[in-house]
């Protein structure tokens, strides 16, 4: 059950902030004995600038992705799946007014002490209502995460996107950064505590150059190997 905040800050936005917070819960769920479905939900609320002092704040576009994948554990493991996006936004600063669908593929190998994810994602709009911004957005996120003792790692998991709908000059955003992370309890309860720093090679105009992005990951582990929930948590 992760959480995340981002706080976005200078370029485009001049001496203004955003922020955006994502709850994102994440549920395996059997699909008989061979296959299991990966449902993860990103629900935004997004605060921004308007302009003048003015801001603007409220939910954002939600997301559902379903990814398939073998019950059985490989490595590297893979998962392939729709991923949806539904027009729930009641902000200017989020609102595209379209219902989109595009496909989704994960794939996840470990390496040693290294965890190695690259997840793809493409939407595309089915149903428009001509207003707001248009949906038709490339979702690139890599991840490396390197473990170290006791529950600490350094991992780096910048989300690359291409806005196809936009201007040549503002179709791609690309953080470059890293953080850290640690696995710990509060109690019986088991979470992952991260924190990570992005500069933008390339961002639209508007955009912010700079991003705080700090996660707190509740887990709950079945039968996991040991550092599982960790590799999966980051």
């Amino acid at each position: 059950m992760p959480i995340q905040f981002n706080f976005y800050s200078g370029g485009g936005l001049d001496r203004e902030s955003m922020s955006v917070i994502n709850v994102q819960p994440v549920l395996p769920l059997a699909m008989g004995t061979r296959w299991n479905l990966i449902a993860r939900t990103i629900v935004p609320f997004v605060n921004a600038p308007l302009g003048n002092g003015a801001r603007t704040e409220g939910l954002g576009e939600i997301v559902f992705q379903g990814f398939v994948t073998k019950a059985k554990t490989d490595d590297p493991t893979w998962a392939v799946g729709p991923v949806f996006s539904f027009p729930t936004a009641n902000t200017d600063a989020a609102h595209t007014g379209d219902w989109g669908l595009g496909p989704g593929v994960v794939v996840v190998k470990h390496i040693g002490a290294f965890v190695l994810r690259g997840l793809v994602t493409q939407m595309w709009p089915v149903s428009a209502d001509g207003d707001g911004i248009q949906l038709n957005l490339l979702t690139i996120q890599p991840f490396v995460n390197y473990n170290l003792a006791d529950g600490w790692a350094i991992s780096t998991s910048p989300i690359i996107t291409a806005n196809w709908a936009a201007s040549d000059d503002d179709e791609w955003t690309i953080p470059i950064g890293v953080g850290v992370s640690k696995v710990t309890a509060l109690g019986r309860q088991p979470f992952n505590v991260s924190i990570q720093y992005f500069g933008t090679a390339e961002r639209p105009e508007s955009a912010g150059s700079s991003q705080l992005r700090f996660t707190v990951s509740m887990l709950f582990p079945k039968a996991a190997a040991p550092g599982a929930s960790t590799a999966a948590a980051r």
